[in-house]
């Protein structure tokens, strides 16, 4: 074989190579990147299979989402406009019935960072905000419902906050407010103790910072914190599936009770719509299926700090926590006039959280609270309240 035809045969050996490359290129992308994800991913995704160097996104964005094509596009939005560019989007989209599942497409199309929709069949939010974890590349995750929104610099601070001070978690203020960006409730006055004065300036554990979330020194919502991805995976941290009614509760205490160190930024940056119908909201909200969740909610945690913890002042504090929402759930339950039939453990809870809180309890049966409680019940309710009102009285 003369020269030409070596440097022929080299040739067509190479073509064969990048041909057979390309074919396998392909199959791959076209095996483990969604079908709606972004050329970034995409090609993250095949480096990453091939061995090859990729940087791995800052924050991981997880939004469980259904049947919210009216709202999602404030919430996208809102990541689009973000001043920190090291970011990667995930949209579950759960069984929408609705056109969700293209009003993301068209949102997200061009978007300068990563992203990738995810379709599943209903499993609810819990079930949703797993896959989510699962799949994520960032060193943070951030759960941000498909009807809430972010201040332009939340990821940033966020971000810079959690990493200069290798923190588990760090979260944030928060505003409650209407889809039209009216806003319905402040929590300013919340943000403003002593303690999170501390936790803007060091790390401190998380038995300190659970103990003040059970007295309501501090407030959390999902969307106002970040966590460490490798902190929910070591301790597997996720929500319960299934659940749909107090599995953010349970998430937050189970997290904060394990986290090394928390911080906090007192600036707003998040912002919780209240619309009619709820995006996370996928199962049936009656009552009685309210107060199932709670109880689940309220079991499963007692069960973990008691596990995780010889403080039983934590336990009874918890206790106290899952008490006011009983009290929020009655006092719906008046007006809709359900009867409700609470178990021992739960009546126990809502004395502790009576007691702590006489005022709302005032609110809660001077409405008729009584007409919903079992009459057993009844009795204890008007002994103890008597005797708080005597002693204010007195």
């Amino acid at each position: 074989m003369n020269g030409s035809e070596q440097w022929q045969s080299k040739h067509n050996h190479v073509k064969y190579v990048l041909l057979k490359t390309a074919i396998l290129v392909i199959y791959e992308a076209r095996r483990i990147c969604p079908k709606e994800s972004s050329k970034c991913t995409m090609v993250s995704r095949i480096l990453s299979k091939f061995g090859g160097r990729i940087v791995k996104p800052a924050i991981s964005v997880i939004i469980p989402a259904y049947n919210v094509e009216k709202y999602i596009p404030k919430a996208l939005k809102s990541l689009k406009n973000q001043t920190f560019k090291s970011i990667e989007v995930i949209v579950v989209n759960d069984g929408s019935t609705d056109n969700t599942r293209n009003v993301i497409i068209n949102e997200l199309t061009g978007a300068d960072f990563d992203w990738k929709l995810i379709d599943q069949e209903n499993k609810g939010v819990s079930v949703a905000r797993n896959t989510g974890i699962e799949i994520a590349n960032g060193e943070y995750v951030h759960f941000l419902d498909g009807d809430d929104y972010v201040d332009s610099t939340f990821e940033e601070k966020m971000y810079q906050k959690a990493k200069s001070n290798n923190c588990d978690m760090v979260f944030c203020r928060f505003d409650q407010t209407l889809p039209d960006e009216k806003l319905l409730h402040s929590f300013d006055k919340f943000f403003r103790s002593h303690i999170l004065k501390k936790l803007t300036i060091e790390p401190y554990k998380g038995h300190f910072v659970l103990k003040q979330y059970l007295k309501s020194k501090l407030y959390i919502w999902t969307g106002s914190a970040i966590y460490r991805r490798e902190f929910l995976l070591y301790n597997n941290l996720r929500y319960t599936p299934g659940c749909a009614y107090g599995e953010d509760v349970e998430f937050i205490v189970k997290a904060i009770l394990m986290s090394k160190s928390i911080m906090f930024i007192p600036d707003l940056l998040a912002f919780y719509v209240l619309r009619e119908s709820s995006t996370t909201q996928t199962v049936t909200r009656t009552i009685t299926s309210r107060f199932e969740n709670l109880h689940g909610v309220y079991e499963r945690v007692y069960s973990f700090i008691d596990s995780s913890t010889n403080d039983k002042n934590l336990l009874k504090l918890w206790q106290g926590k899952i008490g006011l929402n009983l009290l929020t759930l009655l006092k719906t339950a008046v007006v809709l006039g359900e009867h409700i039939d609470l178990n021992d453990e739960l009546l126990a809870c809502l004395c502790i959280a009576g007691k702590a809180n006489s005022e709302a309890l005032d609110d809660v049966i001077l409405k008729g609270m009584l007409n919903v409680l079992p009459q057993e019940f009844v009795m204890k309710v008007l002994y103890w309240y008597g005797s708080l009102r005597r002693k204010s009285n007195g």
